[in-house]
């Protein structure tokens, strides 16, 4: 499963915790996006949203 409907899949519960590890938040943006479109048109409705991004320091060079 990609990380799309993974994501879909947690924001459906009531307790939506997060912690990721990402090279850039760029990814991550959209599908957290996506959710708060849901959210808006009513479609789901989680009382908590827990969010911790781990991101490689600014002083390291990206591997990309």
């Amino acid at each position: 499963m990609t990380l799309g409907p993974l994501i879909a899949q947690v924001f459906r519960k009531p307790e939506v915790a997060l912690d990721v590890f990402t090279l850039t938040s760029e990814s991550l943006d959209e599908h957290i996006r996506r959710q708060t479109q849901e959210i808006r048109a009513g479609n789901i409705a989680p009382r908590r949203i827990a969010l911790r991004i781990q991101l490689p320091s600014e002083s390291l060079e990206a591997p990309y």
